[in-house]
């Protein structure tokens, strides 16, 4: 659980930083961003890099080695990502579209349209919920029960 919540404070600050740069140069640059909407696509980033993330931790865990659980979240990271590409090239593989992380946090365009509530339940439910799975895997490989 530890390591869990140092992955939630890591994301936290990178989404965090990510906010505060983009609306220092939004006046500047003339983005004319919503803040609210960038708050949102903030947080969905977040959740994606959270999803990744917890997913490698429960790799890792499964496995005991470190390069199966990097795998793993790269797995989430990369397939999710194929998805979304293949999905946008065809109308026959929009299907693919609901398989994606990516489609499901950026698919609607948070910055002008604002975020779905429903990609957010999902990324930091699913996150809790492979967590709560990780510390489930350890406590028996711990044990040995």
């Amino acid at each position: 659980m530890e390591r869990f919540a140092a992955l939630v404070l890591k994301v936290a600050i990178i989404a965090a930083v990510m906010f505060v740069l983009v609306a220092a140069l939004n006046g500047p640059s003339k983005l004319g961003i919503d803040l609210g909407y960038l708050a949102q696509t903030c947080l969905l980033f977040a959740g994606l890099v959270l999803l990744s993330g917890t997913v490698a931790m429960l790799c890792g865990a499964l496995t005991g080695r470190r390069v199966w659980g990097i795998g793993g979240g790269a797995f989430v990271a990369v397939v999710g990502y194929v998805f979304n590409a293949l999905g946008n090239q065809s109308a026959d593989l929009e299907w693919l579209h609901g398989l994606s992380p990516y489609y499901w946090a950026f698919g609607n365009f948070p910055l002008t349209n604002g975020g779905q509530p429903i990609a957010l339940l999902a990324f930091y439910g699913g996150s809790l919920l492979v967590a709560a799975a990780t510390a489930l895997v350890l406590r028996r490989r711990d044990i040995g029960v």
